[in-house]
């Protein structure tokens, strides 16, 4: 199943390989490798239940990436379920690994390896810093109390002065090789979150296109009021997730002048070409 998206191995990866190799862990390493591929095959085993769209999957030199297409289009239960799908294979793994050790077929030392390696991946990725797992389940968890736009926005300033602390740490702590990874883990995190709060405007366009084809009956009615005279790309600020929407126009005195549905609104919107920005 995992061979049937393209896969995509990241240049710097390939340096941590030759490293490995000349200092003599190239077993370490491969164990490592090993196990961010069975943790991204939980993600890819859930998302495919789901039916996602699945573009591939990146190899990273600090981990994996599964790369998805369903910004917007999916539930906040889905999304927790998927995020978490990776971790939890961890559990199987050392459940594994203690079988092992019990039938004599790994010494000692080579199983607290394998559950330290198992509970190391699980608890970096469990971190709250996009796009790690974690990330994932505060943005999930933050849509179903607050707008989708800003429960992107906080996800991604909360990840962005995450990954600032990581390397603040990593530049005041001791001189060490693990402090040295943990500063390239952070640097490489800002970056993505500075990309990722840039994006924003277009991952809202994505949600906004994709409830132009959902079916919106059965879901929470959420009903809006709204200052008359507001540009309409301010009032999607105000959409949630699994919710269907109704605009109520009211003056200064908060008296309702019209109700307009969210069909209404994105069919008008969408018709009359207006600018998305930020």
């Amino acid at each position: 199943m995992l061979f049937r998206y393209p896969v995509q191995i990241h240049p710097l990866l390939g340096l941590v390989i030759v490293i490995a190799v000349w200092t003599g862990q190239f077993i370490e390493i491969l164990t490592l490798l090993v196990l961010v591929v069975v943790h991204e095959w939980g993600h890819l085993l859930a998302a495919e239940a789901y039916g996602w769209s699945i573009r591939g999957l990146e190899l990273l030199p600090f981990g994996g990436l599964v790369q998805l297409d369903q910004w917007g289009g999916i539930t906040a239960k889905e999304e927790l379920v998927v995020s978490l799908a990776g971790p939890f294979q961890h559990v199987f793994l050392i459940i594994a690994g203690l079988f092992f050790y019990g039938v004599d077929w790994w010494n000692k030392e080579w199983t607290q390896f394998f559950i330290w390696c198992n509970v190391m991946i699980a608890c970096f990725n469990l971190l709250p810093i996009y796009p790690l797992d974690g990330g994932r389940v505060i943005q999930a968890l933050l849509s179903l109390y607050f707008p989708y736009r800003i429960a992107l926005r906080v996800t991604g300033i909360l990840s962005l002065c995450l990954s600032l602390l990581m390397i603040i740490f990593a530049l005041l702590s001791p001189g060490a090789t693990v402090h040295l990874t943990m500063l390239l883990v952070g640097i490489f995190l800002f970056v993505l979150n500075i990309q990722f709060l840039r994006q924003i405007p277009f991952y809202q366009l994505r949600f906004l296109l994709h409830r132009t084809q959902q079916q919106q009956i059965s879901q929470k009615v959420e009903w809006t009021k709204i200052k008359k005279g507001l540009p309409y790309k301010y009032w999607f600020h105000y959409l949630f997730r699994e919710r269907y929407h109704f605009f109520q126009l009211v003056d200064e005195k908060n008296q309702v002048h019209e109700t307009i549905t969210e069909d209404r609104l994105l069919q008008r919107y969408f018709k009359d070409h207006l600018r998305f920005d930020k």
